[in-house]
C-alpha cells in the first residue's frame, strides 16, 4: 500500500495517507528515476587558495556548484586538478562570476 501524492509506503489495514488524507493504492510505490542535470566544468586548478577563491565568489554570487577533486590534488594527483562544475543554464554567468580568478599557482623560485 502507498499514498499516489507523496508515495510513503503503508502496512496492510491502512486504507489513507496519514499526511496527504487521501485513499491509498496496492502495491509499491514507483521508482522515480534520479533526474539528469547537465553539469559545465566552469573552473580548473591544482591550487587550494584560488580553488578556495573561486569557490567564496560563487557563493556570494548565490551560484550552486558540484565540487569534483576537492583535497585530492597531493594524495591522488593523478585524479587531476580540482573541479568546479556548474549546470549548463548558468555556466556563462560562473565564467563571468570567475574570469579574474588565477587557475595556477605560484611557482617558488
Amino acid at each position: 500500500m502507498y499514498c499516489p501524492k507523496c508515495l510513503a509506503e503503508y502496512r496492510e489495514g491502512f486504507t489513507k495517507c496519514a499526511d496527504c488524507d487521501v485513499e491509498l493504492l496496492e502495491g509499491k510505490p514507483p521508482e522515480n528515476e534520479p533526474a539528469y542535470i547537465d553539469l559545465v566544468t566552469v573552473f580548473e586548478t591544482p591550487d587550494p587558495a584560488a580553488f578556495a577563491v573561486a569557490e567564496s565568489l560563487l557563493q556570494a554570487a548565490g551560484v550552486d556548484y558540484v565540487v569534483q577533486n576537492e583535497g585530492t590534488e597531493n594524495i591522488f594527483p593523478q585524479l587531476g586538478a580540482m573541479q568546479i562544475q556548474v549546470h549548463s543554464a548558468i555556466a556563462q554567468k560562473a565564467h563571468d562570476i570567475l574570469k579574474d580568478v588565477d587557475k595556477e599557482p605560484p611557482h617558488d623560485e
